[in-house]
Parts: C-alpha cells; sequence; structure tokens
C-alpha cells in the first residue's frame, strides 16, 4: 500500500473517531447521527435554485473587488420540511440557505455580473430571498495587510413602502456608493491603517418587482481622505499631522498640540500622505 493510502486512511479513521467523540458528547449515538448525515445529504441532493432571478452587475475602480451573499428564508418555516434535526436530541432547527457570488480584486477595473435567484429550494422546503449583503472590498496597498471593506445591502421585502425603490420605465436600477477613505495608525505598528466607508451602498426593493430586472452598481471614489479619529492629527497645506494624545490615554491631540513621526511604508514620517513636508 502507497504512503499517501496510509495516510489517507489515518485521516479517516480519525475523522470518523472524531466525529464519534462530537456525537457522544451531544448524547447522539452512532444510529442517530448516520440517520441525520443520510436525511441532509438527501435534502442537498434534491436543492435547487429558483426560475426567478435578477442581476447584479456593476463597475469596479482598480484595486476593488465585491462579494454579494444572498440570505435566504423559509416560506412556511413551521412546515415539517424546513426543519432539520438538531445536534440536540429531540430538537430541529429552521432551515436557511446563503450563495456568495465574488469578483475578486483585480489590479485594474473590471465589469461584475451575479444572477441572484429571488427563490430557493432547500429539499422540500420553498425559500425566499430576504437580503443580499455586500462586502466593497479594496487593496490599498503592496502588503497582504493592506486590504480594508465596506459593508453595504439589498433588503428584499413583500410589500412596497415609501422606502422602497421602484423601476420607472426601465428594467435597469442604478445605484451609485460613494466611497471614501479614513486613515489611522496602526493598532500592530504596521503603518498606516485605512478603512473604507461607502454611503448610499444600500437599497429596499419589492420582490414582485425584481424578477427579470437588474441593478447596477456604480462606486465613486473621494479623494480626499480624513482621519478616523477626530481630532487625533491636524491638517496642514502639506497633510495631514499627528499629534501627541492627551494625559490618561485620551486620543484626542494635546493644547496646544505637540506633533509627532510615525512609520508608513518602512519610513519614519511627519506628515500624510506624502511622508515629508516639501
Amino acid at each position: 500500500m502507497m504512503v499517501h493510502d496510509l495516510t489517507l486512511m489515518k485521516r479517516c479513521l480519525l475523522n470518523s473517531r472524531m466525529l464519534s467523540v462530537a456525537a457522544l458528547m451531544l448524547g447522539l449515538s452512532g444510529c442517530d447521527w448516520l440517520g441525520i448525515l443520510a436525511k441532509e445529504t438527501a435534502v442537498a441532493a434534491t436543492s435547487h435554485r429558483g426560475w426567478d432571478t435578477f442581476t447584479f452587475k456593476g463597475q469596479l475602480p482598480a484595486e476593488f473587488g465585491i462579494d454579494a451573499i444572498a440570505f435566504y428564508g423559509p416560506n412556511e418555516p413551521g412546515k415539517a420540511s424546513c426543519q432539520a434535526d438538531s445536534f440536540e436530541p429531540g430538537k430541529t432547527v429552521t432551515r436557511r440557505h446563503a450563495q456568495r457570488y465574488t469578483a475578486e480584486i483585480q489590479a485594474q477595473p473590471q465589469d461584475f455580473s451575479f444572477e441572484i435567484p429571488l427563490s430557493y429550494y432547500k429539499g422540500l422546503c420553498g425559500m425566499s430571498l430576504g437580503r443580499v449583503k455586500l462586502a466593497i472590498r479594496v487593496r490599498y496597498g503592496k502588503e497582504k495587510w493592506q486590504k480594508t471593506y465596506a459593508d453595504g445591502n439589498f433588503f428584499i421585502s413583500k410589500h412596497m413602502t415609501e422606502k422602497t425603490f421602484s423601476f420607472v420605465q426601465t428594467d435597469t436600477l442604478n445605484i451609485t456608493a460613494e466611497c471614501g477613505f479614513t486613515f489611522k495608525e496602526s493598532s500592530f505598528n504596521f503603518g498606516i491603517d485605512k478603512l473604507m466607508q461607502c454611503k448610499a451602498a444600500r437599497a429596499e426593493l419589492s420582490r414582485a418587482k425584481l424578477t427579470g430586472k437588474s441593478i447596477n452598481l456604480k462606486i465613486n471614489i473621494n479623494s480626499e481622505e480624513r482621519p478616523y479619529y477626530d481630532q487625533t492629527w491636524i491638517k496642514f497645506p502639506g497633510g495631514w499631522k499627528p499629534c501627541l494624545p492627551k494625559a490618561g490615554g485620551w486620543i484626542k491631540c494635546q493644547s496646544p498640540p505637540i506633533f509627532k513621526t510615525f512609520e508608513m511604508n518602512g519610513q519614519t514620517c511627519t506628515v500624510y500622505p506624502n511622508c515629508k513636508e516639501h
């Protein structure tokens, strides 16, 4: 027998033992565990997306990416097919479903397009889309840690309200997210951390009006960066200068301010973003 086969067998035995220990700790017998596994395998094999879909698309600037996570909830939560056996004997949990769509960060501007179902069937349990959570991601430097993201949400409602976006004589709803950066000294002495916020990256949408339609997201970037904490950096014509905090751990500047240096990209700097004053 090959070494690879022996290693695989050892892993399988270890996994089986771990599952057995977990089952015993949860009060489940081996038969109970196998029964749950068989049932969920059958449910997974018969699960499928619905035919009613909409398109979420958009344009991303260079060094941007996006995740869209669609969350589904059961139409009839109390229905037996919408209940799954819990690991706690004698109890069940309501079925849910989530599906992730991703456009990875690219060095150049890119277009993305996701076809997102409005319904999903987990076995015999019919579900409806309730929310699409957005994570707008950006890389702002060459280091692995120099990444951040901003949240957004599309809420899918059954009924129209005064907040519900409508499609007026068009099949495409255009949404513009205004994104900007804040900066601060890294908590782990890595230099400068950036955080991003995106305004208007959310909408309340009517499920009945959404089938076959498109949502187009555009991202505008505000070129002016601001400190993450107010009154911790002071702006000068040459940029932002950090100052020492007040006594007692209060992060805001002393009065009058006493300026300090900071680390950025391996250099000791006095002003952000140019590092050195001209």
